[in-house]
């Protein structure tokens, strides 16, 4: 992250957000996901690989990643008034889709940070919601979509006991 000057790398990619649960795996060695999950990994990527640049060297140290998903607002929901997006999709399955596609397997594509094991943790969600105006969240979008923000995880303290 050092190529970014804020040490601060944010981006939206509009689409909707696919989840991604347990792969179908034919064969020993070979996974398979649907053509949905493959087509968001890949808008996931692009978008990150614009925000980041050409130069850009994946991050290979602990990070912070916020995550904001806006969903499409269902029929069935109030027309005039914020509700939390409490339906499916799951939220750990959805930021699991995102975290893979900025680390992919493949080590020739774009890459943010070495491996996701490298984001230690949240600093805003993972948070679903619904479409601005009437979305729960300050970064809602007017239509589906996902606003992320990866930053380097503060420098690790020992935990003081109150006791």
């Amino acid at each position: 992250m050092k190529n970014l000057p804020e040490k601060l790398l944010t981006f939206t990619v509009i689409g909707t957000p696919v989840t991604q649960g347990s792969a179908d795996v034919p064969a020993p060695g070979v996974v398979k996901y649907s053509r949905e999950l493959r087509k968001w990994r890949r808008q996931v990527n692009a978008a990150a690989r614009e925000a980041c640049g050409a130069n850009w060297e994946p991050a290979n140290c602990p990070l912070v990643m916020s995550a904001v998903f806006t969903l499409r607002r269902p029929k069935s929901a109030p027309k005039t008034k914020p509700i939390h997006a409490a339906t499916k999709p799951d939220v750990d399955k959805l930021i699991r889709a995102v975290q893979d596609a900025l680390s992919p397997i493949d080590k020739k594509t774009f890459r943010v940070y070495t491996e996701d094991s490298r984001v230690v943790g949240y600093d805003t969600g993972p948070f679903k919601t619904y479409p601005a105006p009437l979305g729960t969240h300050d970064w809602a979008l007017t239509e589906p979509g996902v606003t992320l923000a990866i930053t380097p995880a503060p420098p690790a303290t020992l935990r003081q006991d109150t006791a």
